[in-house]
């Protein structure tokens, strides 16, 4: 099922208010699908196959810290916090559809969501915490301390398995950021290690900011997409609906 991604005009207004900055330049960059040669490189030194490099810099932290350097010198720590948001905001649905059926189970109903909605940012906090990516992997490196493969073990029993219900999902997560976490490893070098911790301080800033402004994103969403492109794909027509109702969207924008 392809899941579609929030329009380049979400991502600017977004970014406006999140960063203070917008750049159709790096939205292009990050829905690139045609990288193929970053996808060679990063089978050939990690047998990291990815499906597609759209969003290639949030499962391969040699990209992000790649995409990152020529960022940076383009468009200064302005231009990198856009970069991290794009990608953490083609997540957000996403996140908030795992976070419902996560915390309600997959008989998930219209009825959860008003208490759902009042407690939208710690949703939003969590699902972000946990997410699976190369730039949460630099975030357990610099901000956590996690740099052996001792404490990584020792984060995820205190974390993933103790967050998610399903034993299949708890499995194929700690494997992914075992994996992404690694790669991270190997990619970090004196020439690129305080870009790396720049990254990971402007990301839990980030997702400090996004779960602040959950509600507001959700509206400018809706605003303009006319629906919830990625929620409409994973949950009931009811359950948006009950969404729209408890969001009253009229005093967020």
């Amino acid at each position: 099922m392809v899941i579609p991604m929030p329009s380049h005009v979400v991502h600017r207004v977004v970014g406006e208010r999140i960063c203070s900055f917008s750049s159709e330049e790096i939205d292009r960059l990050v829905d690139e699908e045609t990288r193929a040669d970053v996808a060679r490189e990063l089978y050939r030194r990690y047998w990291i196959q990815p499906t597609s490099t759209h969003d290639l810099g949030r499962v391969s932290c040699s990209t992000l810290l790649a995409d990152a350097e020529n960022i940076v010198a383009r468009f200064g720590e302005k231009g990198l916090c856009y970069y991290i948001l794009h990608h953490y905001l083609d997540k957000f649905e996403h996140i908030l559809s795992g976070q419902l059926l996560n915390r309600y189970g997959l008989r998930v109903s219209a009825e959860d969501i008003p208490g759902a909605v009042k407690h939208l940012k710690e949703l939003i906090a969590e699902g972000y915490e946990f997410e699976i990516s190369s730039i949460n992997a630099l975030i357990l490196i610099f901000e956590k301390g996690i740099k052996t493969g001792q404490s990584l073990l020792d984060y995820e029993h205190s974390t993933i398995y103790r967050v998610y219900r399903s034993k299949e999902t708890r499995r194929k997560k700690a494997r992914r950021l075992e994996e992404l976490w690694q790669e991270c490893i190997f990619a970090i070098r004196p020439s690129n290690e305080q870009l790396a911790r720049s990254i990971a301080k402007i990301a839990i800033d980030l997702r400090n900011r996004i779960s602040e402004n959950a509600e507001w994103i959700l509206c400018t969403i809706y605003r303009y997409e006319g629906t919830f492109p990625q929620l409409e794909k994973q949950l009931s027509k009811e359950i948006i609906n009950a969404l729209k109702q408890s969001l009253k969207c009229d005093q967020q924008i």
